[in-house]
């Protein structure tokens, strides 16, 4: 099994270096892929976020309601890695799982932009 917590999850890093963040999250998740498949490992678990935490730091830290999510990079990157999954997982036969955290608190958290103060 691989589990695959790595990625950048900032949206003002995505939006001020897309290549860059592109690179650590989506190619470096198709990297792992195919080491998996390489190595016949069975399951895949990858850690994403949800929708509402990537909305909410966008704007700032509030929900608007009855609007749609901002496309930043970060958030693509997200899906991408997710389509992946997917893709690797109905090619190949692996199991594969997007574990989609919201607002994941921790050491490090005044440095994130993505977590809704309270």
């Amino acid at each position: 099994m691989i589990i695959h917590l790595a990625a950048v999850t900032s949206v003002l890093a995505s939006v001020a270096d897309p290549v860059a963040t592109h690179r650590l999250n989506v190619d470096a998740t198709a990297r792992l892929l195919e080491v998996a498949r390489e190595n016949e490992v069975g399951t895949f678990l990858f850690a994403s976020t949800t929708r509402s935490s990537a909305r909410a730091a966008a704007s700032g830290g509030h929900h608007r309601a009855g609007r749609a999510s901002p496309a930043h990079p970060v958030r693509r990157h997200q899906g991408g890695g997710r389509m992946l999954i997917g893709s690797y997982a109905s090619c190949y036969g692996m199991t594969g799982a997007s574990l989609r955290f919201s607002n994941v608190y921790g050491p490090g958290m005044a440095e994130k932009d993505s977590f809704i103060p309270g």
